[in-house]
């Protein structure tokens, strides 16, 4: 990775966004913390699907072609791309996300492999759940919700989306010290754990890991995405239930 983020400097404004600060306590450059993150994405990988993901994403269409390392790969590169240019952590995505389809797009990336990459960086569902506090976090199942349209948004299932935003979350969060040891621990085989429950090896993003897999989240996704699906225009069945309630 350390050569493939040298190639990309070589480019004056690229190289400019990598050296810039990525305005975390740490003080670390944009480069520094991308780096951070690569070693982590690395181990967090043997504990990933990744064999599955592939093969279900390409049953997607726009995904036929889908190579999750080399994702991943230009994912991490550039998930905080844009981070110098915003004012803190609030503005964080706003600038990376625009950035995103004119370094893939060269890249190879399909506009659908685009939009996935850039619904995984524009949110921190799983971040904020994880900081607050059990009585103030929002419920497993509200967070499942909020993941269920985020998948429906990059039009893949619910669980490949959470599988990936899951990477990326424990990829990006472990590489700083500081989150580390608020909020994580390793078990015996070196998976980072977020919010161990005492005596447990279980932790809060393993409560929503089944809720992804489970009938009930396929079906209601499959219900979404039949809903969008439904023809627009004249004759379509929302202008008739609109006419239905119609006051002309």
């Amino acid at each position: 990775y350390d050569a493939f983020i040298q190639t990309l400097k070589s480019i004056p404004p690229i190289r400019e966004l990598f050296d810039a600060s990525a305005q975390v306590r740490e003080g670390y450059t944009v480069e520094q913390h991308t780096k951070l993150v690569f070693q982590q994405m690395l181990m967090a990988k043997r504990f990933s699907p990744c064999d599955q993901l592939q093969q279900s994403l390409r049953n997607k269409n726009g995904f036929e072609h889908f190579d999750i390392n080399k994702f991943m790969f230009v994912l991490v590169a550039f998930h905080d791309i844009g981070k110098s240019i915003g004012q803190g952590s609030a503005e964080q995505h706003v600038f990376t996300t625009p950035i995103l389809p004119a370094l893939m797009k060269p890249m190879g990336f399909t506009p659908a492999e685009i939009k996935l990459a850039q619904t995984l960086v524009d949110n921190d569902v799983l971040g904020e759940w994880q900081k607050n506090s059990p009585h103030a976090a929002p419920s497993a199942v509200a967070v499942t919700q909020q993941m269920m349209i985020l998948a429906d948004t990059a039009d893949v299932s619910a669980n490949d989306y959470f599988q990936l935003q899951r990477l990326l979350f424990i990829s990006d969060s472990s590489s700083y010290p500081s989150i580390r040891a608020r909020f994580m621990q390793a078990d015996p085989s070196g998976q980072w754990k977020f919010n161990p429950e005492p005596g447990s090896a279980s932790s809060r993003i393993e409560q929503i890991e089944s809720l992804f897999a489970s009938p009930v989240t396929v079906t209601i996704q499959s219900v979404f995405h039949n809903i969008k699906s439904l023809p627009t225009g004249p004759g379509n069945k929302f202008e008739l239930v609109r006419q239905l309630f119609s006051t002309e």
